[in-house]
């Protein structure tokens, strides 16, 4: 996880659109509406997973 975190917060904005991400989440979860809250989870873990898949560098 520290290494996923280490290669996303170096990009532009990475860090501003991973907080409002999980500030839907959050309030997904305070709506009690866990259709939407899984929706933006699934979002947020794909979107993380392509920027790290384009901007990571892991030793091979």
């Amino acid at each position: 996880m520290r290494a996923i975190r280490r290669v996303s917060v170096r990009q532009a904005h990475r860090i501003e659109r991973s907080r409002v991400e999980h500030s839907h989440i959050i309030d997904a979860l305070r709506s009690r509406d866990a259709d939407q809250a899984e929706s933006l989870v699934r979002h947020h873990a794909l979107g993380l997973a392509a920027h790290v898949e384009q901007y990571g560098v892991f030793p091979g």
